[in-house]
């Protein structure tokens, strides 16, 4: 088990932090960073390879119109539930009013809130207990519900009633999958019991949320493991995943990007990926892109030279920054091969042959030809015809059947006009 000592703990904050939290306490406030910034600064402190946070949320005993009287920038982002927005430095720090909450009657959100100036019924009504600590310079580390003991224990315990907390808003359930998959934590037997037992909650859970903690989940590092142990979990929210789907490619899927990890979730249910990602409202490029990786993710790797240089050209050719090319959906699908254990040796063949393509004077694209549209103008074409003869042009060239220079291309292209 990790070490840690609270009585030392002094994190570095941004002087902005501090600068917040000391014109708090000066107006006779109590102010805390509070959440996910103190839990992962402790991580950090443990050895724990995360980065520091970027976002510090506070939480005070001032009343919303207190806040906006203390600091002369700021933006009422959720006056109903105490939050203000204290610009400094065009950063934005979200300062909120200690609350209890009311009755949730939506499994989202509660109805209500009641302001507070308890920093412990503040605490009482968070997810975690490692979601639920709390910090400032001159008290030190607060922890009023064992969230130090269960980051030690690398346990997600509910604070309170899991039952509770999960039927307040489904969404936590979804959370703590997502915390068991980016920090390796289990998941404590009650709060387990009460995800299974509010698992139909789920269903009334908005698509745009599941969908960014989703992300979030598949992009952790035991994300194989939270996928396989609580896959009907995941089947309520996405019913089109098979029961008995393998998700055994996250153990080793390293370094890819989110939408690289969403071909591989939905692979299972590839034929239904189109209609999930418009459910789940991704936009347009991460969808044609996932969607493009999923039509790819069977590629051969026993292809010629000949086929490859046709299906780079055919999926968009190099990468110049455009949302799909050949070569950007084909290194991604080499990754993804190389998760799967594939044969190292044709593997790396196949690595090989393809970057002796993209690096050779070959155009892979009709940007790259040496003739453009202003040429088939000078000849008369219009039209789709423009765009119809220079894909023409370029699968010739790259078929070896006419040589990839301008004067010959000219050529042929005035024979066509």
């Amino acid at each position: 088990m990790n070490t840690f000592d609270p009585a030392i703990f002094k994190p570095t904050l941004p002087d902005s932090v501090l600068y917040i939290l000391q014109t708090l306490q000066n107006a006779g406030y109590e102010g805390y960073i509070v959440g996910g910034c103190v839990r992962d600064m402790i991580l950090c402190e443990m050895g724990y390879s995360l980065a520091l946070p970027n976002d510090y949320d506070i939480a005070t005993s001032a009343l919303p119109q207190e806040i906006m009287a203390l600091f002369p920038h700021t933006i009422p982002t959720g006056l109903k539930y105490g939050t203000i927005s204290v610009i400094i430095e065009s950063c934005s720090y979200e300062v909120t009013t200690f609350r209890v909450d009311g009755h949730y009657s939506n499994a989202r959100s509660p109805d209500s809130v009641y302001f507070s100036t308890s920093l412990l019924a503040d605490v009482n009504r968070r997810d975690f207990s490692i979601n639920a600590l709390a910090y400032t310079p001159h008290k030190g580390l607060i922890d009023m519900v064992g969230g130090i003991e269960d980051i030690l224990h690398k346990q997600i315990v509910c604070v309170g009633n899991p039952m509770e907390r999960f039927s307040e808003d489904a969404l936590r359930i979804l959370r703590a999958l997502r915390f068991s998959a980016t920090l390796g934590f289990g998941i404590e037997s009650h709060t387990k019991a009460a995800l299974y037992e509010c698992a139909v909650s789920l269903k009334k859970v908005a698509k745009e949320r599941i969908r960014v903690e989703l992300s979030k989940l598949l992009c952790g590092a035991y994300a194989q493991d939270v996928l396989s142990e609580y896959i009907s979990l995941f089947v309520i929210m996405i019913p089109q995943i098979p029961p008995q789907s393998d998700f055994s490619v996250f153990e080793s899927l390293c370094g890819c990007e989110v939408r690289v990890k969403w071909a591989c979730f939905l692979y299972p249910c590839k034929a239904c990926a189109d209609g999930i990602l418009r459910a789940l409202k991704f936009d347009n490029k991460t969808r044609e892109y996932v969607l493009a990786l999923l039509r790819l993710y069977e590629m051969p790797l026993g292809m010629s030279a000949q086929e490859l240089k046709i299906l780079i050209a055919n999926l968009g050719g190099r990468d110049k920054g455009q949302n799909v090319s050949g070569e950007r959906l084909i290194s991604d699908i080499l990754m993804i091969k190389a998760a799967q254990k594939v044969d190292r040796e044709l593997l790396e063949q196949f690595r090989e042959g393809f970057n002796a393509i993209l690096d050779s004077n070959l155009p892979l694209s009709i940007a790259e030809l040496c003739i453009n549209g202003d040429d088939l103008l000078d000849r008369g074409m219009r039209g789709k015809r423009i765009g119809e003869v220079l894909q023409m042009l370029l699968m010739k060239v790259l078929n070896e059947e006419i040589e990839h220079k301008r004067p010959t291309l000219l050529r042929y292209i005035s024979k066509l006009a």
